[in-house]
């Protein structure tokens, strides 16, 4: 997971909630009368552009013109009621984010290898989960100048990264620890799911693909490592952003310092 860096709200949602502001999102979807389902369209649209094409949570990539590979994660639960404010139509907290596996179930056994919102909307359906706000990672309020997660090669799992938690403060952690706010996350979105793992495993061969080549080519490490980085890198942004930012280590740092990365 990867801080998402937002663009300004699409007009047309500014127009619906203007003349219907107490429109509900899957009514505002529905409503071609009055332009609701060219703003769904838009805020799915814009937040897929914004994050690179990359799901906000897993980071696999997403299609933004296909609603079976991406849809639109309201991070504040859009169905908050506890003051006047209509969260269903509020930008700021909407993300773009892949299906979570849930048409995968043919290739991998359910629900165990959901993970993104579907897991997330699975626990709280099994009343084990209630809020996010707190208690996982806000992909809108990360760091971008450090990763808080590492990379297990042998598990493809991803795991909080100690020295990195142990130096970052979260506004509104609800955790005892950032170390703890970061497994959390990793837990309640499942992000280590078979599923998942096997693709950030396939990111790791395709790395060692690109070392070898350059070994290959006599192009010694100092030299080969800043240009798979900027290689990977100069894709905005590649799937699996941060497994391949673990493994690069200080090169993928220095390449995303280069490019004044701010997510």
């Amino acid at each position: 997971m990867k801080r998402v860096r937002k663009s300004s709200e699409p007009k047309t949602l500014e127009k619906y909630r203007q003349n219907i502001p107490g429109a509900k999102w899957e009514s505002m979807r529905n409503d071609a009368e009055h332009g609701g389902d060219t703003a769904y369209s838009a805020c799915r649209e814009t937040a897929a552009q914004d994050q690179g094409h990359i799901c906000a949570y897993c980071e696999c990539k997403i299609q933004y013109r296909d609603p079976l590979s991406c849809r639109v994660e309201h991070f504040h639960d859009k169905s908050d009621t506890s003051s006047a404010h209509n969260w269903s139509l509020e930008w700021t907290t909407m993300l773009a984010v892949c299906l979570g596996g849930e048409r995968e179930g043919q290739k991998h056994h359910l629900p165990e290898n959901l993970s993104c919102d579907s897991h997330k909307n699975h626990m709280k359906n099994a009343g084990q989960y209630s809020e996010s706000e707190g208690w996982i990672l806000n992909p809108l309020q990360m760091d971008a100048s450090r990763s808080l997660f590492d990379f297990d090669k042998a598990t493809g799992c991803l795991i909080p990264h100690k020295e990195a938690c142990g130096s970052v403060i979260i506004e509104g952690n609800k955790h005892a620890t950032t170390q703890e706010l970061v497994q959390h996350t990793i837990d309640i979105l499942n992000l280590n799911c078979d599923r998942l793992k096997e693709e950030r495993r396939k990111v790791l061969f395709h790395l060692e693909n690109l070392k070898k080549a350059q070994r290959t080519a006599h192009i010694p490490p100092q030299q080969a490592l800043p240009s798979i980085a900027r290689q990977l890198f100069q894709v905005r942004w590649p799937a699996y952003f941060t497994t391949i930012r673990c493994l690069l280590g200080q090169y993928a740092e220095e390449y995303l310092q280069s490019i004044v990365y701010q997510g």
